[in-house]
């Protein structure tokens, strides 16, 4: 696995630590739906239901999976955490996105 697929930040790590227990990855693919054409989806999946071609990143308390087929969309992204008083969610620094919606959640790929 290269390292370099995706950063995950030290904020966004601690976070996905949190949501999973030890024999789950969160998976992050992405659909095609959302106001500007994608939007990444996320869920907790088992270590060892990990499909051949999915890229995993695995630290000590935790760890995410890429599904294969956002691999090329998701490349050299940044998995960030937003932090207020009233909400966390993950967030990305994607330089393949074209167009970011303001909801937070969709974007567009050129």
């Amino acid at each position: 696995m290269n390292k370099d697929i995706i950063t995950v930040t030290d904020p966004a790590r601690r976070f996905i630590s949190n949501l999973c227990n030890e024999n789950q990855l969160l998976k992050i693919s992405i659909n095609n739906k959302g106001c500007s054409g994608h939007s990444y989806e996320y869920e907790l999946v088992q270590r060892d239901s990990v499909a051949r071609f999915d890229e995993t990143i695995i630290w000590e308390n935790g760890g995410v999976c890429i599904d294969s087929r956002a691999v090329m969309h998701v490349l050299g992204s940044e998995l960030l955490l937003h932090e207020s008083h009233m909400e966390r969610y993950l967030t990305w620094n994607n330089p393949q996105a074209t167009n970011l919606c303001g909801c937070g959640t969709s974007f567009s790929l050129g």
